[in-house]
């Protein structure tokens, strides 16, 4: 049986508050809301998205749907992964998200603001050893960190449209870092399955 150290898991849980706090920029195009203003109608449907960014304590990878719809309210269905290093040690942490929210855009931008957000541990990796999040909670006492415990409901963000064509959509933001991130999106007909 793996011995786990209650010292690296509590580094490990600071780090992913951490990174967790940085994501919200970049999280918040998969997890889209806004004001009722325009809403354009090429925006309208399922996109799926997969893409990565440096964070402070390593990487963070999302992959997953968003569903815009024509009443201005959205939802997301994926996953979201954080890999780093923490004390001379490795961890991969993979989160199940949905999330839900408004949105409006024009032919310039999306506005989207952030309403509901539910994320739930689906493993843990500690030097490529995996353990169960249950086990974490039952060690230490406390519930491992969720994504609605550093991004607050209610935040708005603004992304640039950098292409919207039939199929496919292009948005830039900022990442946690302050680095222009492109962010491809693609039609789909069905939303992300686990």
């Amino acid at each position: 049986m793996y011995k786990v150290n209650i010292s690296t898991f509590t580094k490990v849980s600071v780090a992913v508050s951490t990174v967790v706090g940085g994501v919200f920029a970049v999280l918040a195009v998969v997890l889209p809301s806004a004001p009722s203003e325009p809403r354009n109608p090429g925006v309208y449907g399922i996109w799926s998205s997969r893409y990565s960014y440096p964070s402070s304590n390593g990487t963070v990878e999302i992959n997953g749907t968003t569903e815009y719809l024509k009443n201005g309210s959205y939802n997301f269905s994926g996953q979201m992964k954080l890999e780093g290093l923490v004390n001379k040690q490795e961890f991969r942490i993979l989160y199940d998200v949905d999330g839900a929210g408004e949105w409006s855009a024009d032919s310039k931008s999306i506005i989207i603001k952030l309403m509901d957000i539910k994320s739930h541990p689906k493993f843990i990796e500690i030097d490529s050893k995996r353990i169960d999040p249950k086990m974490i909670v039952a060690i230490t006492g406390k519930d491992f960190p969720a994504l609605s415990d550093a991004i607050p409901k209610g935040t708005s963000d603004e992304f640039t449209i950098v292409q919207l064509e039939k199929d496919s959509m292009v948005l830039q933001a900022d990442d946690p870092k302050g680095h222009l991130l492109a962010i491809q999106m693609n039609r789909e007909t069905h939303r992300f399955q686990r």
